[in-house]
């Protein structure tokens, strides 16, 4: 089953984000793992790629998660057409059972999304927490007082527009890059 969110009139520079569920072939799990190292490794290779990550199933027969994450759809498309992609999948074919599913979701969405069943687990709140913390600080910080001088005069405009580009650098910069940087610590 494919469930495609992503419009055709996507905004140029929103991210996409795919989610693949597979179900692998009992004795090909070795087999898996090492393709995924390296449709990991070859995404990372595109441009605009933001994360790679893969989710194992608490079941042993279930659902192996793959989420591709890329900057914009122009980037994401050049992913899904390219040779290398191609390849990838062949080399899947014969370790999974039936068809993936598939779902893609544009913008931030992929942040928000809940868990399902076993094939998803959440890092604990205060890892969350922290990592929030660690990509709003110095964006309050130093960000902030180096806007002052090019905020407006009215103290409720600056505040509205300094909470606008904080909150702009913090959902597109450092928050996926806390993420990126702490991604093992946080599973």
């Amino acid at each position: 089953m494919i469930k495609k969110v992503v419009p055709r009139d996507t905004a140029p520079h929103t991210p996409v984000t795919s989610i693949i569920r597979r179900r692998i072939k009992q004795g090909s799990e070795a087999e898996f793992d090492a393709w995924s190292e390296s449709i990991a490794r070859t995404c990372s290779q595109f441009a605009g790629h933001l994360a790679t990550q893969r989710i194992r199933p608490v079941d042993p027969r279930g659902e192996h998660v793959t989420i591709i994450s890329f900057d914009k759809y122009e980037n994401y498309q050049a992913w899904e057409e390219s040779e290398e992609r191609s390849r990838l999948l062949d080399r899947v074919k014969p370790l999974t059972e039936g068809r993936p599913s598939r779902e893609y979701i544009e913008g931030l969405n992929h942040w928000l999304l809940p868990g399902t069943g076993n094939t998803r687990s959440w890092p604990p709140d205060f890892r969350m927490v922290l990592i929030a913390f660690l990509a709003i600080w110095p964006i309050v910080h130093f960000v902030r007082p180096a806007l002052a001088p090019y905020l407006p005069e009215h103290p409720l405009l600056a505040s509205i527009s300094a909470t606008a580009i904080i909150s702009l650098m913090m959902g597109y910069l450092s928050l996926p890059l806390m993420v990126r940087i702490f991604r093992r610590w946080l599973r």
